[in-house]
């Protein structure tokens, strides 16, 4: 579920680019393609489909209104509702000023205020 607003396509393609830079590449090792025209695709596809997808939560990192990085929690499915899967994306130029850090404490508020994890 995407709270907050709605991604624009500039704000669709930073996230492209963030998840394509070769200094993330190196260390994701679930990036699926390299491409930044695939990865917009995916990441289109990703959010149509995201307000109907109640086993995901994606919130989206910004630094002076520019996105920056992104955090995605996903449920790990049916029998383990509790479990939940977590990846975050920090753009490289902002590694090591605690955006991670910053991003995944709001994950983890969200979590709790929305009851994510509850049965």
């Amino acid at each position: 579920m995407l709270k907050s607003f709605p991604l624009g396509d500039e704000d669709i393609l930073t996230l492209a680019e963030i998840e394509t830079h070769p200094k993330v590449v190196e260390w994701d090792v679930d990036i699926h393609t390299t491409n930044i025209n695939e990865m917009y695709r995916l990441f289109k596809e990703f959010f149509e489909k995201l307000p109907n997808n109640k086993d995901q939560i994606f919130l989206v990192g910004r630094f002076d209104n520019k996105v920056i990085g992104f955090l995605g929690i996903h449920r790990k499915g049916k029998r383990m509702q509790h479990v939940g899967v977590v990846g975050i994306t920090i753009h490289p130029d902002y590694w090591g000023r605690d955006f991670g850090t910053e991003l995944l404490r709001a994950g983890v508020e969200f979590t709790r205020k929305e009851g994510f994890f509850e049965a």
